[in-house]
């Protein structure tokens, strides 16, 4: 497996989105109808970071010899398969390949369960 640089990965994340949320798609905001584009990259921004520092701190856990805790371990897999339009994005973005607006709408629908399958890695790893 291609070892990655996380804070390579995250700024190039943050340029990337910052150059071009024009051409994210947006979620729908319950209260005015709509979420502007820079909201949304912010917020899909938050959540790839999240995402990557707890799979950096689960890595960890399991290279320092730590005993391996199954709940963590099925959540960090839940996690990694809900977050995955968003790392194929960044993926594809960082080495500078064409995004499809069907990938763009799959990380758009997926953001929110990814955020949740993060914050319950980050409940199990914190307890």
């Amino acid at each position: 497996m291609r070892q990655v640089n996380f804070q390579y990965v995250i700024l190039n994340f943050a340029l990337i989105f910052g150059l071009s949320a024009c051409s994210l798609p947006y979620l729908a905001d319950s209260g005015s109808g709509e979420q502007s584009h820079e909201a949304f990259a912010d917020y899909v921004e938050s959540v790839f970071r999240l995402q990557n520092q707890l799979t950096s701190e689960v890595m960890t856990l399991t290279e320092s010899g730590s005993p391996e805790d199954p709940k963590l371990i099925t959540a960090e897999k839940a996690m990694q398969g809900a977050c995955l339009p968003l790392n194929e994005y960044v993926s594809r973005e960082t080495d500078g390949l064409s995004i499809g607006f069907f990938l763009r709408r799959r990380v758009q629908k997926s953001a929110a369960s990814c955020e949740h399958s993060a914050r319950e890695v980050e409940v199990l790893l914190r307890h």
